[in-house]
């Protein structure tokens, strides 16, 4: 591989959230009354037929993750990438993706890349740019 190529599995093949760590540093977690709801949280789902480049899809994500990683609350979708022939499926919490093939998109099956965000002041705007930008 060239400098800057790598195996989308290696970026984004990372375990996100795991509830017996998270009950390990806060036992109290699952408790009745624990939870409070943070009206800054909103979500939107975006939405796109055309195939995406791997590479620009994998650069826009890690840098998304690393400037708004903390407010990324969770992110999970399937994707339609150029030349590959099962959906891409990943999932995120904060700074953390992982990602696996999926099954084969079969023959003559609608192909789309769907994806939901969900997080504090995610600047919406932004994401939906730059995933129109990694389109193939």
């Amino acid at each position: 591989m060239n400098f800057g190529e790598t195996d989308i599995r290696e970026i984004l093949d990372i375990r996100g959230f795991n509830l017996n760590a998270a009950l390990e540093i806060d036992p109290g977690f699952l408790a009745e009354g624990h939870h409070h709801h943070d009206e800054d949280v909103q979500s939107f789902v975006w939405k796109d037929p055309r195939a995406l480049q791997m590479e620009k899809i994998e650069t826009f994500l890690s840098l998304m993750t690393q400037n708004y990683g903390e407010d990324l609350l969770r992110y999970k979708g399937i994707l339609n990438i150029q030349g590959e022939p099962r959906r891409m499926i990943f999932q995120g919490v904060h700074m953390l993706m992982g990602g696996t093939p999926g099954k084969p998109w079969a023959p003559g099956e609608s192909r789309e890349s769907v994806m939901v965000f969900i997080g504090r002041r995610i600047p919406r705007r932004l994401f939906e740019e730059g995933l129109a930008y990694c389109v193939a």
